[in-house]
């Protein structure tokens, strides 16, 4: 909301896996959607760049579609004659050899400049806020560095910016060589604080003992937070590094309960012990 220049602005979220990035770009999307466009994009499923900058160029047509109609008409039939700026810029992502531009195309600045108006002339005081997420999923070093591309070349539009969620450290040992590439391309970090012992055994009092209570007693779950492995010498607080591990933790054992009472009745306790 503080941002108002209107020049090329990233930001990257980081955290490790299972840190909360997800959850934190969802919960500022709803607090933006009101005065805001938000595209959100997992480039994980969309599986490569390609597919990125037409799901962006889909959101953008959407948009200016849903705003004013007949500038996206006008730019539709404009079109015709130049091809879009998505359309131009796809060829820095593809290996394919040189050919020479068509009488009527533009240059990549050129088609940007224009299609930057439109943008101004749709958006006013409003933002397209992009929310890239699960960049560090990618394997492919090129494709992750296309990624970063997409970025470099969406938020340098006026009225738009770019929120990547990433772990930086699994990217950085991808890239190696490119390191100082990615550090270019945004001019915020924010990281995502580690959660303390003390908010996991909040969560687990206040939300994973609600959901179970009718299978474990207090006292029970009280001493599995507290008690203390003789030969380990952990508990199970130190066991869970994310809310992520702690959730899918939980899941597994509800389900695992579940089946037990499911074809045990009263007797699955014999089975497992707390």
């Amino acid at each position: 909301n503080a941002h108002q220049n209107l020049k090329f602005f990233s930001m990257a979220l980081i955290g490790a896996w299972g840190s909360g990035k997800s959850s934190y770009l969802k919960t500022l999307q709803e607090d933006l959607k009101q005065k805001h466009h938000i595209i959100y994009l997992n480039v994980w499923e969309l599986e490569d760049s390609s597919n990125v900058i037409s799901e962006v160029k889909k959101e953008f047509d959407n948009i200016i579609f849903n705003s004013n109609y007949k500038l996206w008409l006008l730019n539709t039939l404009q079109n015709i004659f130049y091809k879009d700026y998505f359309g131009l810029l796809s060829k820095y992502f593809i290996k394919s050899d040189i050919k020479l531009p068509s009488f009527f195309e533009q240059t990549l600045k050129e088609s940007k400049d224009r299609y930057n108006e439109l943008l101004k002339k749709i958006l006013s005081d409003r933002k397209i806020i992009i929310m890239i997420d699960e960049v560090d999923r990618l394997h492919e070093k090129q494709e992750i560095l296309n990624i970063f591309k997409v970025i470099r070349y969406t938020a340098s539009f006026d009225n738009v910016f770019v929120i990547t969620a990433l772990d930086l450290e699994q990217v950085e040992k991808k890239l190696t060589d490119d390191i100082e590439y990615i550090h270019k391309i945004f001019n915020i970090k924010h990281h995502i604080p580690k959660a303390t012992k003390n908010e996991f055994l909040k969560y687990y009092k206040e939300v994973v003992f609600e959901k179970s209570k009718d299978i474990i007693a207090p006292q029970k779950f009280e001493n599995l937070l507290t008690s203390q492995d003789l030969r380990a010498q952990v508990s199970l607080l130190d066991l869970l590094p994310t809310f992520r591990v702690l959730k899918n933790s939980f899941n597994d054992s509800f389900f695992l309960i579940s089946s037990l009472q499911s074809t045990h009745k009263e007797e699955w306790q014999s089975y497992i012990t707390f």
